[in-house]
């Protein structure tokens, strides 16, 4: 992120997870606050869930979605790195452990983020696996399926339960990462 101020944002705490664009913005916020300036937050008051936000791009896109003005649900299958992110991150985060290739985590995660939000805007479906590096010969049938599941039939569930929310409010936007 390019401040108008110079510097790149970064927080300086060594961690690169994506966060330039949080930090940057929180200085960004502080900043513009001391010269008057109106900052145009391009998701404000929207929601949205992301699966797969405890790490990786996931907890960047957490990010960069609280820096322009949402609020985050985020969504894996550790409950606990999802939790710590979201305390991170801070402010319009809550989290919620599910594995998202199982149809009942799904629709509890989907009524965690209604009863937290009131409503569903964007999901971002980015929660995934893959086998460890081997031959296909080599790769059990188990993590075939397990692949699959995640990063497949996770899709189809958070259709079942989340679309449905969405064309009853006549809006709503999907990401499949």
């Amino acid at each position: 992120v390019e401040l108008p101020f110079g510097g790149s944002g970064k927080s300086g705490h060594g961690r690169e997870k994506g966060f330039e664009a949080l930090y940057g913005f929180t200085k960004l916020k502080t900043v513009a606050a001391y010269h008057g300036w109106e900052i145009i937050m391009k998701l404000q008051g929207k929601t949205a869930i992301v699966t797969g936000g405890a790490s990786g791009f996931g907890a960047g896109i957490a990010a960069k979605f609280v820096a322009e003005g949402a609020r985050v649900l985020i969504a894996d299958i550790n409950g606990a790195a999802a939790k710590s992110m979201a305390n991170e991150i801070g402010g319009r985060t809550v989290s919620h452990a599910a594995n998202m290739a199982l149809g009942d985590d799904v629709k509890a995660l989907t009524k965690a983020a209604i009863d937290a939000f009131g409503h569903i805007d964007i999901l971002v479906n980015n929660a995934g696996v893959t086998h460890l590096p081997a031959a296909m010969e080599d790769i059990s049938e188990e993590d075939f399926d397990r692949v699959l599941a995640v990063n497949t039939k996770s899709v189809f569930w958070s259709a079942k339960y989340i679309i449905p929310h969405m064309k009853s409010r006549q809006t709503g936007a999907v990401l499949n990462v």
